[in-house]
This record gives C-alpha cells, structure tokens and sequence, in this order.
C-alpha cells in the first residue's frame, strides 16, 4: 500500500485537513492509501468551528494515478531432442509477475507445429519460433519470450512394397496395378511398364518415389531401398490358331499340305512348341503326324490321300507361355478346290462401351455361306449374323467360317480381338459446405 498524496497544511486555529476517496464518503486526516495500479480521485476538506470561516468552501480534490510496473522476464522452458513422429508435449515457462494467462502462439502455416493451449503437437520437421504471452493485469503490463524450436527428421521408413495384379501372358506391366504397400509414404510403379512379363518369372523392378513430404520429414531413404523385384502371376494366354488345306497332285497321287498357324499375344514372343495334325472319315480322329513351330507355324504333307470326304483338325501343344489350343474341325473333300485365302476386314480398336459394328471378309471362293462365332460365355461379344456387340471388356477369338458349295472345300480364319476397358471419370459438385466457427481445409 502506498499514500497517494502527500499531506496537505492549514492552520490549527481553523482546523484539519481530512481525506476521503469519495466526494460523500467517510473522510478522516489519514492519508488514503491505494495497492493496485490505477487513476484514483482523492477528495480533501478543511474540517474546524471558526466561525469567521466558510468551511462549505474550502474542499478539492486532486486526481492521482498509480502505473502499472513490467513483469519480471519470461522465459519458455527449453524443448530439444524432439523429432517428427514424436508424442505431443507440454511447453511451460518461468519469470513472469501477476496472474496473467500464458498463451502460446507460432506462425500460421509454419508446418512444424500446431498449439492447442499449452499443448503441442508435431507436423512437420524444420525450425518454428514459438512465443509465449503472459498477459497483464491490473498492475503488470503484457510481457512475452520467444523460443527456437528444431524439429528434426525422423528415421528412414521401413518400405514395405506393393502386391502386383494378375496379368494374362502378353499384357505389360504397366496394366499390373500394384497396390497395398507403404503409399502413405510415396508411390509405387514398374521401372520399366513396357515389358511383357513371362508366365515363369521372378519378379520385375518397382521403383518407390516418395512423396513431398516424406523429403520433408523423414531422413534420405537409401537407393537401394527404394527398389525391389516384385513377383507377378501371369497365366497363359490363349493363341489363335488356324488350320489350312491345300490339296494337290504330286507323282499322280492326292496330297493334303496341312498348314497351322499359331498366333501369340500382339508384341509378345511368339508361340513354341509343337503341332498335332489328326483326320477321320467317321468313328474316332487319327493321328497323322506332330510338327514343330517355326516361327509360329507347322506344316504337315499327308501323301497319298484317297479321293473321299474328310475331318480334319490340329492341336497345338502349348508351351510355357500359352495354352493348348485345337482347330475347328473342318471338312475337306479331295475331289474339289481349295478356297484362296479369307481376311478379316481391320477391326478398328474397341473400348468397352462403343457401339456394335460390323463384321465382314476378304478372299475365299464359291458360293458358300459366310458365318461368324465366338466361344460361348466368353463375356466380351456376342455374335448376331454378321453384327458384334460389345458386352465386356477383355480378349476373346472371332472365328469367321466360309461354307463349301459343290466346287470349293470350306476355309476358315480366326482372329484374336481385344475390347479395351472404359475409362472411369468423376466429377465431383463444385461446393464447399462450411460450418461457421470451423476451420477451412
């Protein structure tokens, strides 16, 4: 407590000064006192029984004010050894006056740390300049400290790499979609997504990219993590295949030159192995003969042929990339023609969703009925005369068969045909639903 003025004099024949910190109030000759900071009104009389004196008269007051004083020096307790990945922890201080609140503040978007209370949390590795205010009262003014903060990196992850899709032999990698994985770390992708991965393989490279903030927040993952063979089941694909006949005279006997060819995935090896050529005439097939590949067709010359009605009909073998794969079983009759060549007409490239289109040849002889098919419940087109309707996407053979008349024998041609899938797109309403007292993202 301190006076608030210093006492004032009059004349003891006319009487007393006395104090008051009300113009109405008690007043006495002790001096008022004050503890708080503040502007204070001290009222002041002269109290006596002169009656020569008009005591009505003879008061004031004076108007004192009491400053506040600076609090003692703050200081925010020191925080090291933190790094990202760490627990929320708990800043304090020490210095300080009066009773003020402590809030503690760092620089919006810092990226470092956010503050709820005295509480901190850890966003981000880097450096932060965090303040602490105490506020004032009624006798300390504000005061406030500030304290740099280093964050540092948390150790390498540990990656864990993705599984690969299942792929058909001649797929690239690039259409394997990888997932699972450490992606909330980076991404994920084939070094190399062009390569045709083969049935029996050990894996191929993927290569891990990390993200803007694992550089950020975590220590330089080595090159060599970054990379691993990542093993991807591919099955076989299933080849076209092509039978021909061609029917000939050589030294006065029929001989049939029996043709395959086998047709592998677009761009991937082609198919190896053997082929097995087989005939009847009624009751069971007979083995003719088995010849190899060589570059994705076999020849088989079957000498001596009686002129008559036939089945014929190849099988190929399969190798390690493909599948087994027979022939449509055609009829050939030695005392008639051979039809020339029969070509698809280009099918242009299809996407799961275009429109049906329609199906046409090249080549062939005769008068014979032109007739298309596709396996049954392939699930990528349906066949309605000469119309083709897209109903999935995927790979799947169209045969197309011209029949034989009284000159020409039947001919065939089949062809592997593959309906792209539909690209998704989503479009999300532009509108933003805000909460008032929320946050923005």
């Amino acid at each position: 407590m301190q006076e608030l003025i210093t006492a004032g004099t009059v004349k003891a024949a006319i009487g007393n000064l006395q104090y008051s910190l009300e113009e109405n109030g008690a007043y006495s000759t002790e001096i008022p006192k004050a503890k708080d900071a503040g502007s204070y009104e001290v009222y002041y009389k002269v109290v006596g029984t002169n009656n020569t004196y008009d005591y009505n008269k003879a008061k004031g007051k004076v108007t004192v004010s009491i400053a506040k004083v600076n609090q003692a020096v703050l200081n925010i307790t020191n925080v090291t050894g933190k790094k990202y990945g760490d627990a929320d922890f708990t800043f304090t201080t020490t210095g300080g006056s009066g009773t003020g609140e402590i809030t503690y503040i760092v620089p919006a978007g810092n990226g470092v740390l956010s503050i709820n209370g005295s509480t901190a949390r850890i966003i981000g590795a880097g450096e932060v300049t965090v303040k602490a205010v105490k506020a004032g009262n009624k006798n300390y003014n504000e005061i406030s400290a500030e304290l740099n903060i280093t964050i540092a990196k948390a150790a390498a992850p540990a990656l864990i790499f993705p599984n690969a899709g299942n792929l058909t032999y001649g797929q690239k990698l690039s259409e394997s979609v990888l997932t699972g994985g450490s992606t909330g770390y980076g991404t994920f992708a084939w070094a190399d997504g062009n390569i045709i991965p083969t049935v029996n393989n050990t894996g191929y490279e993927v290569v891990f990219t990390p993200s803007e903030k694992t550089l950020k927040n975590y220590e330089e993952i080595a090159d060599i993590d970054k990379k691993n063979n990542v093993t991807v089941t591919v099955s076989k694909a299933n080849p076209t295949i092509n039978l021909t006949a061609n029917i000939s005279v050589e030294s006065g006997n029929k001989t049939v030159t029996l043709v395959a060819e086998i047709t592998g995935a677009n761009g991937a090896v082609k198919p190896s192995g053997s082929v097995k050529f087989s005939y009847k005439t009624g009751g069971n097939f007979t083995e003719l003969g088995t010849a190899a590949l060589a570059d994705g067709k076999a020849s088989y010359k079957w000498k001596n042929v009686a002129d008559n009605e036939y089945d014929i009909k190849a099988e190929y073998v399969g190798d390690t990339n493909y599948n087994t794969v027979q022939s449509d079983i055609q009829k050939i009759d030695t005392r008639k023609k051979n039809q020339g060549a029969i070509s698809f007409t280009t099918i242009s490239n299809k996407t799961y969703g275009d429109g049906e289109f329609t199906l046409s040849i090249t080549g062939g002889n005769g008068t014979g009925e032109v007739t298309y098919r596709v396996p049954d419940n392939n699930g990528v087109l349906s066949i309605t005369e000469n119309k083709a309707k897209i109903i999935g996407a995927g790979t799947t053979v169209i045969t197309a068969k011209k029949a034989a008349d009284t000159d020409y024998n039947e001919a065939d041609k089949s062809i592997s045909i593959t309906v792209a899938k539909k690209k998704l797109t989503v479009k999300a309403e532009d509108k933003l639903n805000v909460i008032k007292g929320s946050v923005r993202p």
